[in-house]
């Protein structure tokens, strides 16, 4: 299994007792940590993909549309931060982002948490 690396687009079990608006099925997610910490930790940060296409080119600045051919379709949550163990959870990298798709998801990243 290798490293995942920042802006893989990796698809995992999640966990099963996810509560309110946490994600609580399987999806692909994006790696917004970088490898080397990804590879030291053994943990990788990830924002949710969801399918719903939602507001991303309208209202919701939380949300970044994903281009074709990166290994999903729909938006990343960016305000739906997580971190995993990516060795545990068995990690599968589906595919990659763009890098000006994951400049966008840092943008939003750095808004939602106020840097």
């Amino acid at each position: 299994m290798s490293v995942p690396a920042q802006g893989d687009v990796i698809s995992f079990k999640p966990e099963l007792d996810a509560k309110g608006h946490e994600q609580q099925r399987s999806r692909p997610w994006l790696v917004v940590s970088v490898k080397p910490y990804n590879d030291a930790s053994k943990l990788v940060m990830v924002c949710p993909i969801t399918s719903h296409q939602g507001t991303a080119t309208t209202a919701n600045a939380a949300e970044v549309l994903l281009p074709a051919n990166c290994g999903a379709t729909g938006v990343v949550l960016t305000f739906q931060l997580q971190t995993i163990d990516w060795q545990a959870r068995k990690v599968k990298i589906l595919g990659a982002t763009p890098v000006a798709t994951l400049k966008a998801v840092q943008r939003n990243l750095r808004v939602c948490l106020g840097m």
